[in-house]
């Protein structure tokens, strides 16, 4: 199709008339309105390539791409792809795919640098990859039914795109639901949906930011947050049923929250390896988190509401005397609880996926998408912080809970106006606004603005000025120097071994910006790298935290957390001295150990214990043990 051409197919069939297959309707241009209309009820079937694409075999964009595609009530049968879209630069394109049904594909939909697609009440039934595969591109994802063979939605951002709203989906990834590599300079909202997926329901991988609420979790492992850096996620109000481990933040998530989360788990409602959020609480009244966990205040259960290997944190809990589920009365030492002054709701009754809509009181950290709006709530948010600063009734801990609440809240805000100035346009303001960058995301967003114009010999002269940069932001200049040259070539552009062996070196780095490589490696190869989880995801073997298994010293101490006894196996010809200490450094216990020996702990109150064992001038071990209620 020509530029201004049109073509609608009305009730109608495109099929093959001869050979196995056909290669699908390509648009060179745009046109005013719609370039491709596909409604009532017609069918286009057995294409190779995508049904309809703004993209020529073997080249790059057909024109400037962009062209604007309505699909209402139509079917797409035995098509590699019903629909891939393109823009040359970042372009609004308010394409609209409805109540459609994709019956058989490798994709469905894929998306380069258009914002504003609209996918609603749509089925996507076995689809063998990725239903929606997208790069920069953004979405309104509603109302759909997903089937695919890997992951129903793919996020893969080689450089900051944009956020997305994923709502009210039923989501049945034979592997994952939604997954994300690479990062928005917004936030993704993923929100009132149905997770039925076979090992992940939301796997977001690297330099990530969003929001994960009102869900039901249900596959093995619910919602992985993997090294998502500085940006503000928050999982609330989800009904988490029948994992294995419903939330796992591994890494570098400093600015991670759970609060008020309806937990039914079999191993872990959460395990935690790094950094999270130094105070987990209820951002809306700094109360407690309020997560019903799965023990339900049962320390006989087994299950553990917070394990792995975390760096100290603190959790808020009721403050009053009732032991129940929003209790974590099976936590890692590293945990501080604390009492909170707010009685709490019962919040399994309140999450999961039909359970109204956000209330008022998440604003102004929540704002309308426009510029006005989010400019008001950052002259908010600002003024906040100062007051908090200055009040003389705060204490300074009071005042650092508050502050790095808002603050948090203030750095999202922010990376949502930067989306929307670049998607209108406004490049060279944000980059006067950043003129001297102060940080490493800083660097990310004046990047991302020569990326949106397309201007591929800009975005390499502002790598070229990155002097001294740290060592996780030289690799993602090294991603984006390799990126440049595959954009200019467009897809005759073939990654050399050397670059294929540095994309991976880096996607299997542990820091946030690895993303972008994992990102550049599904495009170039169409495998999906990921963060590996602990052992137990591998091999299905659970560690419990703090256990001290010394095979190479025959010794074996057990359970961790304890109640009324704890058992120490221990095989050997020489004696051990056992010495066992509360976290203030008191003894509280020692013995000479010569074989295996039961310790009656019921005296004891609950807290940490730090258990050592000690042969001669050698020390075996020094562990950190619990004792639960």
């Amino acid at each position: 199709m020509n530029k201004n051409a049109k073509l609608i197919v009305d009730g109608g069939i495109l099929s093959n008339g001869c050979g196995s297959t056909w290669k699908g309707i390509k648009i060179i241009g745009n046109s005013s309105g719609y370039s491709v209309e596909i409604k009532n009820n017609a069918l286009i079937e057995n294409t190779s390539e995508a049904a309809v694409s703004m993209f020529a075999s073997g080249g790059w964009l057909l024109g400037q791409g962009n062209a604007k595609i309505k699909f209402t009530d139509s079917e797409f049968k035995n098509c590699k792809k019903m629909l891939e879209l393109g823009a040359l630069t970042t372009s609004y394109n308010p394409s609209i795919i409805d109540n459609c049904v994709h019956n058989g594909g490798k994709w469905s939909i894929t998306n380069w640098n258009c914002y504003g697609v609209s996918i609603t009440n749509n089925d996507f039934n076995n689809i063998s990859h990725e239903c929606i595969a997208t790069e920069v591109g953004q979405f309104l994802i509603q109302g759909n039914t997903f089937h695919s063979g890997r992951a129903d939605i793919l996020f893969a951002n080689v450089s900051p795109g944009f956020g997305t709203a994923i709502r009210d989906n039923q989501l049945y990834g034979a592997n994952t639901g939604v997954r994300a590599l690479g990062t928005t300079l917004g936030q993704h909202e993923i929100e009132y949906n149905q997770f039925l997926c076979g090992e992940f329901d939301a796997f977001m991988d690297d330099d990530n930011n969003y929001l994960f609420h009102h869900n039901d979790v249900t596959a093995d492992f619910g919602v992985v947050s993997a090294n998502n850096g500085i940006h503000s996620n928050d999982v609330f109000r989800n009904q988490v049923t029948g994992n294995f481990v419903g939330l796992l933040p591994l890494g570098n998530n400093p600015s991670h929250l759970f609060y008020e989360n309806c937990f039914n788990t079999s191993f872990a409602d959460n395990y935690i390896e790094g950094i999270i959020g130094g105070i987990q609480a209820n951002p809306d009244n700094f109360g407690p988190a309020n997560n019903c966990f799965s023990h339900g205040g049962n320390s006989t259960l087994n299950i553990y509401d917070m394990t792995g290997d975390p760096d100290p944190f603190t959790y808020i809990e009721p403050g009053d005397a009732n032991i129940d589920c929003r209790d974590a009365v099976l936590a890692h030492p590293n945990i501080t609880r604390m009492p909170g002054t707010s009685i709490p709701n019962n919040i399994c009754q309140e999450a999961g996926s039909g359970q109204g809509s956000i209330p008022p009181q998440y604003n102004p950290c929540h704002p309308r998408r426009n510029i006005g709006d989010v400019n008001v709530a950052i002259t908010w948010l600002q003024d906040k912080i100062s007051q908090i600063q200055n009040d003389p009734n705060l204490s300074p801990a009071q005042k650092d809970m508050y502050i790095s609440f808002y603050r948090r809240c203030l750095n999202r805000i922010k990376g949502l106006r930067y989306e929307l100035m670049i998607q209108d346009g406004q490049n060279a303001t944000v980059r006067a606004e950043l003129i001297n960058p102060t940080t490493d995301d800083d660097v990310l967003i004046v990047y991302s603005t020569y990326m949106a114009e397309n201007n591929l010999t800009g975005a390499s002269q502002y790598l070229a000025s990155l002097t001294n940069a740290s060592p996780q932001l030289n690799d993602f200049i090294t991603i984006q120097q390799i990126n440049l040259n595959r954009l200019n070539q467009g897809r005759v552009y073939a990654a050399t071994a050397l670059e294929l062996s540095a994309i991976e070196i880096i996607a299997h780095k542990n820091h946030p910006y690895a993303g972008y490589a994992k990102a550049l490696y599904y495009w170039l190869t169409g495998e999906i790298i990921s963060t590996e989880l602990p052992d137990f995801g591998k091999n299905g073997n659970a560690p419990r935290y703090g256990s001290s298994q010394k095979a190479e010293n025959n010794i074996s101490i057990y359970p961790n957390p304890f109640r009324d006894i704890i058992h120490i196996k221990y095989q050997g010809d020489e004696k051990s001295a056992l010495m066992v200490t509360d976290i203030l450094g008191n003894q509280v216990y020692n013995s000479e150990v010569t074989q295996s020996l039961n310790i009656n702990t019921q005296s004891w109150n609950a807290g940490i214990y730090i258990i050592t064992l000690q042969r001669g001038k050698e020390m075996i071990m020094s562990d950190k043990f619990v004792k639960i209620r």
